[in-house]
């Protein structure tokens, strides 16, 4: 594949559960940044559903019953939204090849459950992503495990907001490992 592009494509998904064989996206959030963080575009969507089909799967999950105001924030957006699955999948892909061109570097926490759901429900933006991804977590479990640092999330479940602090998170734990000295004595 080509070399990636200059941007990131930072992705997070809400969902009515985890499980990728029943579970429906019910919100998308994009942000492109280039590699210093600023931030150059967004992109957020709500997906229609009828509230028929969705408040089964969400009662079967138990972080969505245990957080009833959340879940009534999100099904004001599944509700009101005028967009089925497909113009969202279509949306997010003009979206990245506009602002990211080919191959996007795809960028968020726990980024790799996000890219199965990508894979599924928008194959047009799965064509466009290189295979490389920039995944927050994988820093994460370095800081805590060789420094004992760990970042303070929000935890809001909303696409945009979890993009954002992500983002964050990243700069920390750069500004955290960033100092090769310290980190060369912690490997020696």
């Amino acid at each position: 594949m080509n070399r990636p592009s200059d941007r990131l494509l930072w992705l997070d998904c809400e969902f009515t559960g985890l499980n990728i064989e029943d579970d429906l996206v019910l919100e998308v959030g994009a942000l492109v940044t280039t590699f210093q963080f600023n931030e150059l575009a967004t992109y957020q969507s709500f997906v229609h559903y009828p509230v028929s089909v969705v408040e089964p799967l969400l009662s079967r999950n138990p972080w969505w019953v245990e957080r009833p105001e959340h879940q009534a924030d999100i099904l004001s957006g599944v509700r009101a939204s005028k967009k089925d699955i497909n113009l969202v999948a279509n949306e997010i892909a003009l979206f990245s090849g506009e602002w990211c061109g080919q191959p996007a570097t795809l960028a968020g926490n726990s980024i790799y459950n996000d890219r199965k759901w990508i894979a599924r429900d928008f194959p047009a933006l799965e064509n466009q992503l290189h295979y490389r991804m920039l995944d927050v977590t994988s820093l994460k479990i370095i800081a805590a495990g060789l420094l004992g640092v760990e970042y303070s999330k929000q935890e809001r479940h909303r696409s945009m907001d979890d993009i954002r602090e992500s983002v964050a998170e990243l700069r920390f734990l750069l500004q955290k490992i960033g100092n090769a000295a310290i980190v060369s004595r912690l490997l020696e």
